[in-house]
């Protein structure tokens, strides 16, 4: 069993300062109609935060907006990280705010996948392994700009996908 403090790992956009429609670029294709630079507001976004064309995101291009899912690090960076500091009333604070949501957004990818990894037929060398990732990330502990950036440049968020690379010799997909 996993005692340890863990985020809710589910997106609510309500608390976020919608970093995803601003900070994440992309490219016009299937999943999104026109090109987007990163750090620019989506055209569709409004200033409430709310997105002009939610309830139509597929049917105007847009599938990639409803496939996405940033795990609960924007709720995360903009009340936690910022404490609900804006990109909107204070430009200056983009440029940090993109690096702490890169670094959430991996942080929370990370342990959602750990988690998931509890489903494997693990041996108990890997689960302790697992479980050994899930504490050195303590993703439910307070996080500061400071402390992100000592995450991304450390070993702990780093050893995740050797973690994974190797289970890759040992547990075998299911077959169909």
């Amino acid at each position: 069993m996993e005692t340890m403090s863990q985020p809710d790992l589910r997106p609510d956009c309500s608390r976020c300062d919608a970093l995803c429609c601003v900070l994440l670029a992309f490219d016009a294709s299937d999943a999104f109609a026109f090109d987007k630079p990163a750090c620019v507001a989506c055209r569709h976004l409004a200033p409430d935060n709310a997105c002009r064309i939610h309830a139509s995101l597929p049917e105007q291009g847009f599938r990639g907006c409803t496939l996405f899912d940033c795990h609960g690090a924007g709720q995360r960076v903009t009340g936690q990280v910022f404490a609900g500091g804006s990109w909107r009333d204070d430009p200056a604070l983009l440029p940090p705010i993109e690096a702490a949501f890169r670094v959430m957004r991996r942080l929370h990818e990370a342990v959602a996948l750990l988690h998931q990894a509890a489903s494997l037929p693990l041996s108990p060398e890997q689960q302790a392994a697992r479980l050994s990732l899930l504490a050195n990330l303590d993703a439910g502990r307070d996080w500061t700009e400071a402390a992100l950036r000592d995450l991304e440049l450390g070993p702990d968020l780093k050893a995740v996908p050797a973690f994974f690379a190797a289970l890759r010799q040992t547990v075998k997909p299911p077959r169909r």
